[in-house]
């Protein structure tokens, strides 16, 4: 005799086994899932009153104001006018004082006369001549460097010094 629950209908039986226990399953979420939400909310009523709403409170701490602004001058000095009073409304770009300023005034007074004497012709013609004859003394310099030492070793010399200058150069550019 054959058998009842073999091969091909024994798989089939776990299918359907298998479909009843998920079928159930969805079932009784769907069944709960309803029954939780249609629990119904208590509503509180009271009589509505007139009267005074009294609260207290109390506590430690460091208060901190909600908006705060600084401001201060870009020098220190004396005030030589104040503008404004405690509790006044002001703007933004509203001058709220004024610095003494004769020392500062008398500072660019001095620059402008030293600009002014670096500036005339006689101090431009005696900076150039300064220039000229540094210009002299370096070209001095170098023919008593060739005089002391020979023309060779000055020319290899420079030739080194240029090499040495063109390494620091590409170094520097290289990073």
């Amino acid at each position: 005799m054959k058998k009842l629950f073999s091969g091909k209908m024994r798989w089939i039986s776990i299918g359907m086994i298998t479909l009843a226990i998920a079928g159930g399953a969805f079932y009784y979420y769907t069944k709960s899932a309803q029954a939780s939400t249609a629990t119904t909310t208590q509503i509180q009523t009271a009589s509505a009153f007139r009267g005074n709403i009294v609260l207290q409170a109390s506590g430690t701490g460091k208060l901190a104001p909600a908006n705060q602004a600084s401001f201060g001058f870009g020098t220190s000095g004396q005030i030589a006018a104040l503008d404004v009073k405690i509790g006044d409304q002001v703007e933004a770009g509203q001058v709220l004082g004024n610095m003494d300023d004769t020392e500062v005034q008398a500072a660019y007074e001095q620059a402008k006369r030293s600009l002014a004497d670096l500036t005339t012709p006689a101090a431009i013609a005696s900076a150039q001549q300064s220039v000229a004859q540094a210009e002299v003394d370096i070209y001095n310099a170098k023919q008593d460097l060739e005089h002391l030492i020979s023309s060779d070793v000055y020319y290899w010399e420079n030739k080194v010094a240029a090499a040495e200058q063109t390494l620091k150069e590409a170094q520097a550019a290289g990073g």
